[in-house]
């Protein structure tokens, strides 16, 4: 994180670190402001602010504390731009990815359904844009990418169901209810398909519709999709089949409402079988897609 600075400015803030930024300051006395996403947000970028002073890299010193400052105002800050900073081209798309995922997240309302995990996520992506503007300290930026990663999955998984704002009957359940809601176990759902196809039949259309009434009453889950093919064919071929199959899987629970945040796709081609079988032989019951559907129920996702 260090920049380069002079000799006298290292030796006087060396005895005196915390006055080397009035800035700094000034934003670690500032009162709190804001909702729950902000008091969290401002903590969090004078944490940033002080990690940076405590490495002489005042300038970011500087850029953190504004921004907690800002917060602290009552002003909206969003992710860093990356106008802000001089980013590497080999890492831009991989940022360009993240900040466009955790915007989508904020403009869902995550800010109120998940404030300090979004709070988490937004944070650890700046302090990502800012290593990775300096690009010298490789541990620091996976790190920050590391932290951002597993901040956004959690505000991803605790994301509300996108069918909620239909039922306006949801809202008048009353509050005892609400906290003896039934908390369902995993499940899985096994759908069937025809030899060397990846469309989805009536048994399979059956199968889906079971998984997407689970998913419905459930509330939310996380639904993984994994496809299979039989020994028929090569392995290379049979793994692409296996992920047609998940695929039209997930395109129809999509289609049912379901987010597409919350549906992994995954094929396993012929590698996991259902029954063993030789090479080059075909088995109906391999060729198959298996839904697992791993409920999540956080108090944010059933509060109203």
């Amino acid at each position: 994180m260090t920049k380069t600075i002079s000799s006298l400015t290292a030796v006087v803030c060396a005895v005196a670190i915390s006055g080397c930024s009035v800035q700094f300051d000034e934003a670690r006395r500032a009162a709190q402001a804001g909702s729950a996403f902000d008091r969290a947000l401002q903590t969090g970028y004078i944490q940033l602010a002080r990690a940076e002073l405590d490495e002489l890299d005042l300038v970011d010193t500087d850029v953190f504390a504004g921004r907690a400052l800002a917060l602290s105002h009552g002003k909206r800050v969003p992710p860093e731009p990356f106008g802000a900073r001089k980013i590497p081209s080999a890492a831009i798309a991989d940022l360009a990815k993240a900040r466009a995922r955790l915007i989508a997240a904020l403009e869902r309302g995550a800010r109120d359904w998940a404030p300090e995990q979004a709070a988490e996520a937004q944070l650890r992506f700046d302090c990502w844009m800012q290593e990775q503007e300096e690009n010298f300290q490789p541990h620091d930026i996976k790190a920050c990418r590391g932290a951002f990663m597993v901040a956004i999955e959690k505000v991803e998984i605790a994301a509300p169901s996108l069918n909620r704002s239909r039922a306006p009957a949801f809202r008048a359940i009353p509050a005892a209810a609400r906290m003896t809601k039934t908390v369902h176990k995993p499940m899985n759902v096994i759908v069937m398909f025809a030899f060397d196809s990846a469309a989805i039949g009536t048994g399979a259309k059956i199968g889906i519709a079971k998984a997407i009434t689970a998913y419905k009453e459930f509330g939310t889950a996380v639904v993984r999709v994994s496809g299979h093919a039989d020994r028929a064919g090569t392995e290379a071929y049979n793994m692409k089949l296996g992920h047609a199959r998940a695929d039209a899987v997930a395109q129809a629970m999509r289609r049912a409402g379901i987010p597409s945040n919350l549906i992994r796709v995954v094929s396993f081609g012929e590698s996991r079988p259902a029954v063993p079988t030789k090479d080059g032989l075909r088995e109906d019951r391999n060729r198959r897609v298996k839904i697992d559907l791993d409920p999540r129920l956080p108090r944010t996702a059933i509060r109203q």
